[in-house]
């Protein structure tokens, strides 16, 4: 399932962190803090339970969205760079 992972974390190395975990779990930058992966159940679960280490403000925080093949279908991206989903859908706006 296309899941997406969108945070605000304070300190840098918290940041640097996530973005090493989120590549670890074959997560691809879509923008500055946001990531898409296709996660199952399992992998998406595991991910779950590792993240609340990387909080270490309570203005800090992170969000996962999974999102069914219906809904990832409805993506509207509107940007002036090609975008490449995980799973070789391609969003291409200019």
């Amino acid at each position: 399932m296309l899941t997406l992972v969108s945070y605000n974390i304070s300190k840098k190395k918290d940041t640097n962190n996530l973005i090493k975990k989120l590549y670890h779990f074959g997560f691809h930058k879509i923008q500055e803090s946001l990531f898409a992966s296709n996660l199952n159940s399992n992998k998406r679960m595991e991910l779950l339970n590792d993240l609340e280490i990387f909080l270490s403000s309570d203005r800090d925080s992170i969000i996962v969205f999974p999102i069914c093949g219906n809904c990832k279908d409805s993506i509207s991206i509107f940007s002036g760079a090609e975008i490449i989903l995980p799973s070789d859908k391609k969003f291409e706006f200019v």
